[in-house]
């Protein structure tokens, strides 16, 4: 990826997490961006643990959606096995870091 590939990721990125509604966003942001513990963002939003892991299932299929048309709009990442590929990867890069 270049610079302004990089830049349009982040832009994307972005926007899948704030198109979220927002009881998806809450735990996503709170579990995969700030890195908290199931039993901490549960207790912090007031819910159950299968609840914020349903949540959170949920909430990264839906990123998922639209970082695959990230995928889609950039010829470097090719076929959908390709972009499926790459999203993984982005997936796991930006959530193991």
């Amino acid at each position: 990826m270049n610079e302004g590939e990089d830049r349009d990721l982040c832009l994307d990125w972005a926007a899948a997490i704030q198109a979220l509604p927002g009881k998806y966003r809450q735990v996503l942001i709170r579990r995969d961006v700030e890195q908290r513990s199931t039993a901490e963002v549960a207790d912090a939003l007031k819910l159950t643990q299968p609840a914020v892991k349903s949540r959170l299932h949920v909430a990264r299929l839906m990123v998922r959606k639209e970082l695959n048309a990230y995928g889609a709009r950039h010829r470097s990442v090719g076929t959908e096995m390709g972009q499926r590929r790459f999203v993984e990867r982005l997936w796991r890069s930006v959530k193991y870091g």
